[in-house]
């Protein structure tokens, strides 16, 4: 854990002002959604950070307060954000998030790789043919066998 991320969980912890001179370079979300992390981010905690700082969220859109984070990122009070969540999901045409040029946004599915994604598609092809064969894999419910349309 670098300085700034020390600083950031011993303010969340204490509820005290971190060490003076001490900030946010980068501050990426990996935690649960909970009643002890709604809301986790508000603006105070984006004012830690260095405006050359960027904030990563993949975990949960309610864990950052999002009118909060479109206000430091549109005041370039910090330098940008890649989010893969949203406080309202699917994100609405018309939220602020899409008219910031800061903002790197993808659609729930940041994590996917093409070497992730490439096992993912070959047992759905399997599973398929295997199902057209008469032969279905990996069922999870097994009383629609006999239901099979024609």
């Amino acid at each position: 854990m670098g300085r700034g991320e020390a600083a950031f969980a011993y303010y969340r912890i204490t509820s005290c002002d971190p060490p003076r001179g001490v900030y946010l370079d980068i501050l990426s979300i990996h935690v649960i959604l909970a009643d002890q992390s709604r809301g986790l981010v508000k603006a105070r905690e984006l004012g830690l950070m260095r405006p050359s700082a960027f904030l990563v969220n993949t975990a949960h859109g309610a864990i950052v307060e999002e009118a909060a984070l479109v206000a430091v990122l549109k005041d370039g009070l910090i330098a940008g954000a890649a989010l893969d969540v949203y406080e309202q999901e699917l994100l609405l045409d018309d939220s602020a998030l899409l008219a910031l040029e800061n903002v790197l946004l993808t659609p729930h599915l940041g994590y996917n790789t093409g070497a992730m994604l490439r096992p993912f598609y070959e047992a759905s092809v399997d599973n398929l043919r295997a199902w057209m064969a008469g032969a279905p894999t990996n069922v999870i419910n097994d009383e629609v066998l006999g239901r099979r349309r024609k």
